[in-house]
């Protein structure tokens, strides 16, 4: 007789499986479309990590000399390592029921944008010659061929329900960004004033007090200050009555940064006219 339970993980696995491979080329189809930059591009320098070999020339330090690869023609190679400027980004995507939310039946799930997202931006790290790693999945730092895809399967499982990232140890001076829809107006200014409702959820000063506590000391509204005294600043409209095009909205969806990063972005703006969700994307240039 079958176990019941064996049944239903090899469901649960051939279900997830099938997913697979869509959502590794849809992100890789995502990040081709991003032009790298030049920051993280790997190039022989001061470092641990091996990289490539390469002919001897006069000059080289002996104890640089690969004997083992050399025995192997007539040639002498030596070991070139890694410039060691390679940065370690941690991702993470809210897996909280708030996330099966979706504008219209033909639409995906923000859960499912969010999941193509990490990936396309681990691809593009990846490619930069950069590591990743996805918080709460017991992976670590890698920068290996099969990382997107252990990432993959790793989103594709039962997700986490809180809305909040697992506690996790960050090594020291680590940078944070978070973005997204965080469904509070933050001040006043967020909401045209044809919208404001004290009591409306996203308005409560409950919630903005919340908020605020978040940001403390060490996290900068980054769309604001670009862009502090606009009160038409939106990411967000109800689809009825023409509200988008009259730009009567909200703002919901930040991009929040420390200082230090903070500091490298050159801009970050609301593409109003971008999208056929009822929210805008909100996009961070770094210099």
């Amino acid at each position: 007789m079958a176990n019941p339970n064996a049944t239903a993980l090899a469901y649960r696995s051939e279900t997830l499986a099938a997913k697979l491979p869509t959502l590794l080329i849809a992100a890789e189809r995502v990040a081709a479309t991003v032009a790298q930059g030049a920051h993280g591009r790997r190039r022989v320098g001061l470092g641990e990590a091996f990289w490539q070999f390469r002919g001897y020339e006069p000059g080289d330090p002996p104890q640089r000399i690969d004997w083992r690869r050399s025995a192997k023609s007539d040639r002498v190679f030596v070991r070139q390592t890694e410039w060691e400027t390679a940065q370690t980004v941690w991702l993470w995507r809210d897996g909280s029921a708030s996330m099966r939310y979706r504008s219209a039946p033909s639409l995906p799930e923000k859960r499912e944008r969010a999941e193509l997202l990490v990936l396309a931006l681990a691809n593009l790290l990846l490619r930069g010659g950069e590591r990743v790693a996805l918080i709460g999945s017991g992976l670590g730092p890698s920068s290996g061929l099969r990382t997107t895809e252990r990432m993959a399967l790793a989103l594709l499982r039962e997700p986490d329900p809180r809305s909040l990232p697992a506690p996790t140890v960050l090594p020291r001076f680590s940078q944070i960004v978070l973005c997204g829809d965080m469904n509070i107006a933050r001040t006043e200014m967020d909401v045209h004033p044809k919208e404001r409702k004290p009591n409306a959820i996203g308005q409560r000063p409950e919630e903005r007090a919340l908020f605020e506590t978040l940001l403390g000391d060490q996290l900068v509204d980054l769309g604001r200050a670009f862009d502090p005294d606009n009160p038409g600043l939106f990411t967000w409209w109800a689809p009825w009555r023409n509200l988008r095009a009259r730009n009567i909205g909200w703002r919901l969806d930040y991009v929040l940064t420390q200082p230090a990063v903070a500091a490298r972005a050159s801009d970050c703006v609301v593409l109003t006219e971008v999208g056929t969700s009822d929210h805008a994307p909100v996009v961070m240039t770094m210099s």
